[in-house]
C-alpha cells in the first residue's frame, strides 16, 4: 500500500472525517453478536482493506484491461457483484470473521499470552509508523488504538489455528506431512542477486559475464560469506558491528546466517524461480535469470534438511498454513454464517467505497 503523496489530500481527507465525527459517536457500535462488537472505525479499517483486495483482484487478473480508457474500478464486477456492493460485502464477512476469532477462542478459553500480545503490539507499531498504514488509516477514521485491536484479532486468529494443527492440537498436522510439505514447496540457497530493472538500456550479457566471475569463485570452494561481502561492497568493519547488534543466543537461529529460503507459489517466502532452484542438485552453483523481474541470481544450492531449524522453527507456521488454510478459512466462515448480528446502517454507510483514501493521489 502507497502513502501520502500530498500532505493537502491527507488534510482534506481528516476534515472529511472530522465532520462525520461530530454526527457520529465515538466508539460507535457498527456491527454486533450478542456481547462482540465492531466499531464504526474496525468497519471502516475492513472496508479499506476489502478496497485494497479488490483492486488487487482486478490489477492481477487478465479478465480486467486497467489500461483501457476511462477505466474506472467503480464500473467492474467481481464475481458477478458490483465491485462497490463486492467491496462492502466483504468488509462485513471479514467483520463477522473478526467477531468469530473472539467467540471461538473465548468458547475454547484460548487467549494471548504475555509474549504474544507485546509481539502483536510491537507489530501494530511497526506497521503503522514505518509501513506508513498511519497515513492511510488514519485518513478513513481508524486510530492507532483500532489497528491495535485488529492485530491482537489477528494475533487471536493464529492462537485458534495453532490449536488446531500445531503440536497437541485437536487436528495435529502430522509430522510425515510437515516433512513432504518441506522438501516438495522449499528449498535453502545461498543468493546473490543483481535487479537491472531501473536501467533504461541494460547490458544483460555483461551483467551475467560479470556473475560469472562469482559462479567460479563459488564452484572452486572459496568462503560464501567473503564473495558476499566483496560482492555487495561490505567493509569487514561493517560486519563487526552488524553481529554486535544483531548477537541473541536466547533466540533459535539457523546454523547458517546467509542461507535464503525460497518457496513454491502460495508459501510465505515465494520465489518467481523456485522451479528451478529446486531441481538443482545440492551444491551445484547456477545463475538463473528472471526476465519478466529483470533481476539476475548466482545460487548455490544447499540441503533444507540438514538444519532442523527450518522446519521446527522458521518455516512451521509457514508450513502448516500451506497446508491447513484453506480447511480453516471455509470452517471459519461458515461459523461466521450462523452468526446471529446486527448492523448498524447509520453507522456502516457513513463509510462510502468511492471516498476511500487510499494514500494515492487523487
Amino acid at each position: 500500500m502507497k502513502v501520502f503523496k500530498k500532505i493537502a489530500a491527507l488534510v482534506l481527507t481528516a476534515a472529511f472525517v472530522l465532520s462525520l465525527a461530530g454526527c457520529h459517536p465515538k466508539d460507535e457500535i457498527a456491527i454486533s453478536s450478542g456481547d462482540y462488537k465492531i466499531t464504526s472505525a474496525m468497519y471502516s479499517y475492513y472496508l479499506v482493506m476489502a478496497d485494497s483486495e479488490a483492486k488487487n483482484i482486478i490489477n492481477t487478473s487478465d479478465d480486467y484491461d486497467t489500461s483501457k480508457e476511462g477505466f474506472s474500478y467503480y464500473k467492474q464486477e467481481i464475481d458477478g457483484k458490483k465491485y462497490e456492493t463486492y467491496v462492502k460485502d466483504l468488509a462485513l464477512e471479514n467483520c463477522l470473521k473478526h467477531i468469530s476469532y473472539q467467540k471461538i477462542c473465548d468458547e475454547n478459553k484460548l487467549g494471548l499470552d504475555e509474549d504474544a500480545i507485546k509481539d502483536a503490539e510491537s507489530q501494530a507499531e511497526y506497521y503503522w509508523s514505518y509501513y506508513g498504514y498511519g497515513e492511510v488509516f488514519s485518513g478513513n477514521g481508524v486510530g492507532y488504538e483500532t489497528y491495535k485491536k485488529i492485530m491482537l484479532n489477528s494475533a487471536l486468529a493464529d492462537r485458534y489455528f495453532k490449536s488446531l494443527y500445531d503440536k497437541e492440537g485437536t487436528k495435529a498436522v502430522s509430522a510425515d506431512d510437515i516433512q513432504k510439505t518441506l522438501d516438495e514447496n522449499y528449498a535453502a540457497a545461498y543468493i546473490l542477486s543483481k535487479d537491472y530493472s531501473t536501467e533504461e538500456k541494460p547490458d544483460v550479457d555483461a551483467l551475467k559475464a560479470d556473475l560469472e566471475k562469482y559462479k567460479t569463485r563459488l564452484e572452486a570452494g572459496e568462503d560464501y560469506t567473503a564473495v558476499y561481502n566483496d560482492f555487495n561492497g561490505i567493509k569487514e568493519e561493517d560486519i563487526k558491528k552488524e553481529d554486535t547488534e544483531t548477537a541473541d543466543k536466547d533466540e533459535p537461529a539457523p546454523k547458517d546466517k546467509n542461507i535464503s529460503i525460497v518457496g513454491s507459489d502460495d508459501t510465505g517466502v515465494a520465489f518467481s524461480l523456485f522451479d528451478k532452484v529446486k531441481e538443482l542438485a545440492v551444491d551445484t552453483v547456477s545463475i538463473l535469470h528472471d526476465e519478466e523481474a529483470k533481476c539476475l541470481y548466482v545460487v548455490v544450492k544447499k540441503d533444507i534438511n540438514s538444519d532442523s531449524y527450518y522446519r521446527d522453527e522458521y518455516l512451521r507456521f509457514d508450513i502448516l498454513y500451506f497446508i491447513k488454510s484453506d480447511e480453516f478459512n471455509n470452517d471459519i466462515k461458515a461459523y461466521a454464517n450462523k452468526l446471529d448480528y446486527d448492523v448498524s446502517n447509520y453507522a456502516i454507510n457513513q463509510f462510502k467505497v468511492k471516498k476511500i483514501y487510499d494514500g494515492t493521489e487523487a
